[in-house]
């Protein structure tokens, strides 16, 4: 591999905010950042060969919906200075943590945001005109 593969290949992701989570009474500080396209169609594609969500996207009853949330902020949650996720969103285990995680609502609407920052991007490539808005 040469090295600027290499390089590319191993690009940080974009910075969406650095945040700070409670934990116990502990601080730990996290970065969201923002997911590629690519990344993003993957996890709608992953979430809906789980039977998370339907073929327009939109999740299937509560446990759909916790599981696509657990998969959003998996793939956007970030130890500082690290280059991969710290969960793996193909993991049942991580997901079901996720999801009755205490902190959980209190990072998502930032991690929401920072996988839907491509939003756009991902409905263009699905051949829609518009983004479809995501509620929160």
């Amino acid at each position: 591999m040469t090295d600027l593969k290499k390089k590319l290949g191993n690009a940080t992701w974009r910075k969406y905010k650095d945040t700070t989570i409670d934990v116990d009474g502990e601080p730990l500080a996290l970065v969201i950042r923002r997911a590629p396209e690519g990344v993003a169609v993957q996890v709608l594609d992953e979430a809906r060969k789980a039977g998370d969500i339907d073929q327009d996207g939109k999740p299937i009853g509560e446990t759909g919906a916790m599981r696509l949330l657990a998969r959003m902020v998996a793939t956007v949650t970030f130890e500082p200075g690290a280059v991969r996720p710290i969960f793996d969103r193909t993991s049942d285990e991580d997901l079901a943590n996720i999801s009755v995680a205490p902190w959980l609502m209190d990072i998502k609407d930032d991690a929401t945001a920072a996988l839907a920052a491509t939003g756009t991007v991902v409905e263009k490539l699905k051949g829609n005109s518009e983004a479809t808005p995501i509620e929160r």
